[in-house]
């Protein structure tokens, strides 16, 4: 515990400092302690970090992505009631912000703009936050197995799911009322009266009637 501690007053003195090389051997070590410790290490009450402000908690185990260290680190931090993230350099990935930071599967993370018409419109972005993939569905979930869930909505305000690789197209196209991430190959879907598991292809695998409450339209 002492470790981990001192690990994180050295990593919040790089981002004091700014990041650099300096900072970036320094939250090495806080890498190396916090994968051997079992709660996160916090900097004491009141330390500063590069925007002034104090910082109530820090969590020093790390989420996989592609950090801007390129080793893939992402440490997630909390500034008072905001939520960011540093690569292992000390730097800043993600500014701090109320809804934190993007939750990154294989990679990407799901991140919401306003289009044009005013609507909401998701794409995804890599982990400093260029879009790999333009914001151009109606909704959108994470990656598993190479595929993620993602929707159009028709002019009649209808909502179908399909899912996309990792360039944007099409591999399933939208057709399902609901339709969760892959796992193991299968994916759970709903498509009219029929719900069940179809595989990376879109064929059906286990299929039932879906019976629909009461007073469900």
């Amino acid at each position: 515990m002492l470790a981990a501690a001192l690990a994180a007053l050295v990593v919040w003195a790089a981002l004091l400092a700014g990041c650099g090389a300096g900072a970036a051997a320094a939250s090495t070590t806080l890498s190396t302690t916090s994968r051997q410790t079992t709660s996160p290490a916090s900097p004491p009450d009141g330390a500063a970090t590069t925007d002034g402000a104090t910082t109530t908690a820090t969590s020093a185990d790390p989420t996989t992505t592609t950090s801007v260290a390129g080793d893939g680190i992402l440490f997630p931090v909390m500034v008072g009631e905001k939520t960011g993230a540093i690569d292992r350099s000390g730097c800043w990935v993600f500014q701090p912000t109320e809804d934190g930071y993007p939750h990154f599967t294989e990679g990407l993370a799901v991140k919401a703009t306003i289009g044009p018409d005013g609507d909401r419109r998701y794409g995804y972005i890599d982990a400093i936050g260029a879009w790999v993939i333009q914001p151009t569905f109606a909704a959108a979930r994470g990656f598993a197995d190479g595929l993620a869930p993602a929707a159009v909505r028709t002019p009649e305000q209808r909502q179908f799911w399909g899912y996309i690789d990792k360039t944007g197209a099409w591999v399933i196209q939208p057709r399902f009322a609901v339709a969760e991430p892959f796992q193991n190959g299968l994916a759970w879907v709903r498509e009219g009266d029929r719900e069940g598991y179809v595989d990376t292809h879109g064929d059906w695998v286990f299929s039932r009637t879906y019976v629909r409450p009461i007073g469900m339209a």
